[in-house]
């Protein structure tokens, strides 16, 4: 299982009034949410997340960890690519995961993951992300995260990377944004949805309310020390409140992912629901380059229960697990790897 993460760093540039992220803040924040997140470790610095939390899982770690960096230096993505964060910049952080789910239904972790992200990004800043996939997250057809799963034995870690806040000349590709950028441009044309998707949406929002109320949280933006959600939000918190809201919705996705008769099941949970609500995939025309080479063109016509893309083609409808996806022009969102 693969997952992309973000390109390059792009150059350094001086750190502005970045705020170092603190531990026993982020570790407080979530104490309302209790259940999952066991520990949150900031370090300065490390080669990757992912490769140290791997680490910690063939040790025997139980699930629930956390790691942030604040630069990392030899980030690993799919097809070998390489992320190198600047420091206080982004927010490049893993999860250890342990889902107690048949193997071929761990495609959804990633997607789970992205979900969390997304969520988190409307929550906490107003900004209308889209999910392109297998892993990346999109604001205006611009690349604003990528996630990156791993496996080892029972555990996944889950690697996520944020450009929070780059201004133009600090990321590496005119492809990509940042939050601090998305904020600046106002927020996103809403995109119009006909009746039954704004149902979809109704009712994936109440979804997550009563999850809520039945596990007795709060939404991030209720949480002590966190301002209003939508509201405003200065450079100095910016990445600290963004980094809550995700593990939030990340807990509050993969409980309910587990937590029912068939564990693993995203449709018992809603998950594939959600994400198709999300997705800036489905429903357009696509060119899927497959690890062995090959160039798949279609219409993305769904993701099935095992997580895989569906693509539509002459031939008949083809489904792929792993992939870097073209959003071809001419449809609504127009983006590559």
């Amino acid at each position: 299982m693969t997952m992309d993460s973000l390109p390059g760093d792009g150059g350094r540039s001086p750190v502005l009034d970045a705020a170092v992220l603190d531990a026993a803040r982020l570790n407080g924040a979530l104490a309302p949410w209790p259940g999952l997140w066991r520990e949150v470790r900031v370090v300065e610095e490390t080669g990757s997340t992912n490769a140290d939390l791997l680490a910690e899982a063939q040790a025997g770690a139980r699930e629930g960890l956390v790691l942030v960096a604040e630069e990392q230096t030899a980030g690993r993505g799919r097809m070998g690519r390489r992320w190198i964060s600047p420091p206080r910049r982004a927010l490049t952080f893993s999860v250890l995961l342990r889902p107690a789910v048949p193997a071929g239904l761990l495609g959804w972790v990633p997607l789970l993951a992205g979900v969390a992200v997304a969520s988190a990004l409307e929550y906490t800043a107003g900004v209308d992300a889209r999910l392109k996939w297998p892993n990346d997250v999109l604001v205006d057809g611009a690349k604003i995260a990528g996630i990156l799963a791993e496996r080892w034995g029972s555990a996944v870690v889950v690697g996520t990377g944020i450009n929070v806040l780059q201004q133009r000349g600090e990321l590496p590709v005119p492809t990509a944004t940042s939050l601090l950028m998305a904020r600046e441009m106002g927020p996103a044309e809403a995109r119009e949805m006909g009746p039954a998707e704004a149902r979809g949406a109704g009712s994936a929002e109440a979804r997550r309310a009563g999850l809520a109320e039945e596990q007795g949280a709060v939404r991030p933006a209720e949480a002590p020390g966190l301002a209003e959600a939508r509201g405003p939000m200065d450079e100095a918190d910016m990445r600290e409140r963004l980094l809550t809201a995700v593990l939030d919705e990340l807990a509050r996705w993969y409980r309910a992912w587990l937590d029912q008769p068939r564990p693993g099941d995203a449709d018992g949970c809603g998950l594939r629901e959600e994400y198709l609500r999300r997705s800036g995939t489905v429903g357009t025309a696509v060119t899927v380059t497959l690890p062995g080479g090959q160039n798949l063109t279609g219409t993305a016509a769904g993701i099935d229960a095992a997580g895989r893309l569906e693509i539509r083609t002459p031939a008949g409808l083809v489904q792929v697990s792993a992939g870097d996806v073209v959003h071809l022009r001419g449809t609504g969102h127009q983006t590559a790897g």
